[in-house]
């Protein structure tokens, strides 16, 4: 068992709550590459030994957004390509999870009434449908037709029939 298991299995222990998975991480995880550092500089540089054992993560999530993991060994001695990538990966997949809790916590804390009150305070209800339109357009594995639909939902509540 890795370590990103191990926390999965101390965090999901017992609880029932919403929570980030490290199951619905690997299922926003669009693309996963890996290389050495080496592999990333034009020319090698003679006095940088130490990019012959950067290993480095690409994660790209559905949404497009991307997230670097990395891992180096102290002593060059110690360098195992397998190791490198599994660490590289933990890296990117630890940097994910706070993103996708904070995601998780904003769909949790509030409606879209409770929404558009904080931005009417905040800057009228024009605020509220630019935030209401990034969140519907970066929403993953939305159709077209589901958004707009989304969309007609919201400004019908926000502009009653009254207008």
């Amino acid at each position: 068992m890795d370590s990103l298991e191990l926390t999965e299995r101390e965090c999901a222990d017992g609880r029932t709550a919403p929570r980030v998975s490290l199951g619905d991480i690997e299922a926003n995880i669009a693309t996963k590459s890996f290389c050495l550092g080496r592999d990333l500089v034009e020319q090698p540089a003679p006095t940088a030994p130490s990019l012959d054992v950067l290993t480095i993560c690409l994660l790209v999530l559905r949404n497009g957004f991307t997230i670097i993991g990395k891992s180096a060994p102290a002593s060059a001695e110690n360098f195992d390509e397998e190791l490198g990538r599994k660490l590289a990966y933990e890296d990117a997949v630890r940097q994910v999870w706070p993103l996708m809790g904070y995601a998780l916590r904003e769909k949790l804390a509030g409606t879209p009434v409770e929404a558009n009150r904080a931005c009417s305070t905040l800057g009228g209800n024009e605020d509220y449908h630019r935030i209401r339109a990034i969140e519907l357009a970066t929403t993953p594995d939305r159709s077209i037709d589901d958004i707009l639909r989304r969309a007609a939902r919201i400004y019908d509540f926000i502009v009653p029939a009254s207008r």
